[in-house]
């Protein structure tokens, strides 16, 4: 999945490094064509996570994955990880790494859309979101609603937050399930335990 993914948009992203020339690439964790783009023009490659850094477990074979892209592009050397690390988790849940790596403070971005209140619960609420990356690549593992019927089972008011893509992967939901479709989360997290 890495390596089609990074294959998707290298030659193209490597072509605009070079007529755009920036001083630094930025990219996200997995869109890994980021590193080989700023190597093919030699300027610094910086990974900004989301979150935990997953990808830390890949080290040992992202260098081999990706060879042959690098090569193909005339890339002789290059770290899929770049020269530093932005990381927004908390200092205290972050995984151990030998990388340089500098913090920053989480500032959720959730669209432009007025968010939704949904006022104090007289329950535990929990909300759940499951992101959008699995469900267009691998829809069998997109397990929100397997979540979403555990946290029900708890007592609590579940609120689910998914886009349009993904309704129709929801299934059967138990009634009082309150789904928003393509809605900014800051506002469904009032309450949320």
């Amino acid at each position: 999945m890495l390596h089609a993914h990074a294959d998707s948009m290298v030659d193209e992203l490597i072509s605009l490094a070079k007529d755009f020339r920036p001083d630094v690439v930025v990219y996200d964790p997995t869109a890994l064509a980021g590193a080989l783009a700023a190597a093919a023009i030699g300027v610094p490659a910086v990974r900004q996570l989301y979150g935990a850094d997953l990808m830390l477990r890949a080290r040992s074979v992202l260098p081999e994955l990706l060879a042959p892209l690098a090569a193909r592009n005339g890339v002789t050397e290059f770290d899929p990880y770049g020269t530093l690390t932005i990381d927004p988790t908390p200092p205290r849940l972050r995984l151990p790494t030998d990388r340089a790596t500098a913090g920053m403070r989480y500032l959720p971005y959730n669209g432009s859309g007025a968010p939704r209140r949904l006022g104090r619960p007289n329950r535990p609420r929990i909300v759940v979101t499951w992101g959008h990356t699995i469900a267009k690549i691998a829809p069998d593992r997109f397990l929100l609603p397997r979540a979403v019927r555990a946290a029900h089972r708890l007592g609590a008011e579940v609120v689910v937050a998914i886009s349009a893509a993904q309704q129709q992967l929801l299934g059967d939901l138990p009634e009082d399930v309150r789904v928003f479709v393509d809605t900014p989360i800051a506002g469904l997290l009032d309450g949320a335990t």
